[in-house]
């Protein structure tokens, strides 16, 4: 698992969830959490990585952390993005940040149609 964290992030983008996976399965989540706030670090926009940073923490019991992860992800998000994160905080229970997000969608002319032309699903 150590060799995880001297990978390459492009070599870590490429291995994607599997990377992530073997980090959980080997009993090592804090090498998974790790990676994520790396790629976060990296690419802050990427919701995906966000969205699976907070189930990991929600995971481990560590809800407060799952929230601001996901409130960090709202500001100058895309609409599809913001459905995404709206989806995750859904599913973990999180309706104050579910509404922060229908906000923030309202706020972008989003909430309308619930599509973004220039951000097609």
């Amino acid at each position: 698992m150590q060799l995880l964290g001297k990978l390459t992030l492009e070599l870590q983008r490429e291995l994607g969830e599997l990377a992530l996976t073997f980090a959980i399965e080997a009993g090592e989540p804090e090498t998974a959490i790790a990676q994520l706030q790396q790629q976060l670090a990296n690419e802050p926009d990427d919701a995906v990585a966000r969205c699976s940073l907070a189930m990991l923490l929600a995971d481990l019991q560590r809800g407060e952390q799952a929230e601001q992860v996901l409130r960090a992800g709202i500001a100058g998000a895309r609409a599809r993005d913001l459905r995404r994160l709206c989806a995750t905080s859904s599913e973990l229970g999180l309706d104050e940040v579910v509404q922060a997000i229908a906000d923030a969608l309202a706020a972008a002319g989003s909430g309308a149609s619930g599509t973004d032309e220039a951000d097609p699903i």
